[in-house]
């Protein structure tokens, strides 16, 4: 019998651990260090952003990566 998985991959809690960390350079950070000074006003979100559109690419990808061994699979199978 194969072991199972774990539901979140290595590459899932990195991106956790990226999303936690904008949110505190966002709501902790910037506002103590930058915006009293009224510099960067759109960093936070413009981080925010770029992390959000990576993890988007990743997950299109790994689903393209899942579907291609799924067809793989179907197509090597003996009737």
């Amino acid at each position: 019998r194969k072991a199972a998985q774990p539901i979140l991959t290595r590459y899932d809690k990195i991106g956790f651990l990226l999303l936690m960390l904008v949110f505190l350079f966002a709501e902790v950070v910037h506002p103590i260090l930058l915006k009293p000074h009224g510099k960067l006003e759109f960093l936070p979100l413009m981080i925010q952003s770029v992390v959000c559109a990576l993890g988007l690419v990743y997950c299109w990808v790994y689903s393209w990566l899942l579907l291609r061994r799924c067809v793989k699979d179907i197509k090597e199978k003996p009737e």
